[in-house]
């Protein structure tokens, strides 16, 4: 699986928050390009093209849970099944509004995310763990 330490795919479903999200990346990491897509299955058929075309996938994939169509969970679980396990995967983080414990602990189930925040993003925290796939 190539990595394209270049991207960003940012899976978020509210406009306003896809703003925030890419104004603070383009702040932070002004090398990095933000590729939006509004839903889970949208970023599966985006990730699934790239791999099955043999192109970099994003280094780095920012993940909402609540969201239409595929949330969060689901997008993490055909992650899985798509082989992202394996050493050589993105850097998940899972971006959300929710304060509720039990996201936390089901988001940290998974041992393909790396981090877990609370929205707003915190760019302090999210440059640390980007530092880790370099």
């Amino acid at each position: 699986m190539k990595l394209n330490h270049k991207e960003c795919l940012l899976i978020e479903d509210l406009p306003i928050d896809q703003e925030i999200i890419k104004y603070k990346m383009a702040s932070s990491f002004p090398n990095i390009k933000v590729i939006k897509v509004n839903n889970g299955e949208d970023a599966l058929h985006f990730l699934q093209k790239r791999l099955d075309t043999g192109q970099a996938i994003p280094f780095l994939l920012l993940v909402d849970i609540n969201m239409p169509m595929i949330n969060g969970f689901e997008f993490l679980e055909a992650c899985i099944k798509m082989g992202f396990t394996k050493t050589e995967r993105p850097k998940i983080a899972i971006i959300t509004s929710s304060i509720h414990p039990a996201d936390s602990r089901k988001a940290r189930y998974y041992n393909i995310v790396d981090e877990f925040f609370i929205k707003p993003l915190d760019m302090d925290r999210l440059e640390r763990m980007m530092l880790f796939a370099f």
